[in-house]
């Protein structure tokens, strides 16, 4: 399975409809769960994200290596992105 195709399912939020069309769906007799898929924005968005924080973290590393020293800059821009990517699933899902 692709990385598009695991964020999309790993982004998609379940809804709970009612198959009647008759008063809402904590009174319906029969219902069913649907998913409802994610923009393309934010899946190539979290994929972008996904892309540099593997790009920040070859950076700190090869850093590391030449200098024998933590670069704060580039680990502070790893946590943003992580922050990113943890409030898009988490804002995927309540939304």
């Amino acid at each position: 399975m692709s990385l598009v195709k695991w964020l999309e399912k790993a982004l998609a939020k379940t809804v709970i409809v009612s198959i009647e069309d008759e008063g809402p769906v904590k009174y319906a007799k029969e219902t069913k769960k649907i998913q409802v898929p994610p923009g393309p924005a934010l899946v190539y968005g979290v994929l972008l994200a996904i892309v540099f924080f593997i790009g920040l973290l070859i950076l700190e590393i090869a850093y590391l290596t030449v200098f024998r020293q933590f670069e704060q800059n580039i680990f502070n821009a790893m946590e943003w992105i992580v922050v990113f990517i943890l409030g898009a699933f988490f804002g995927a899902k309540a939304s």
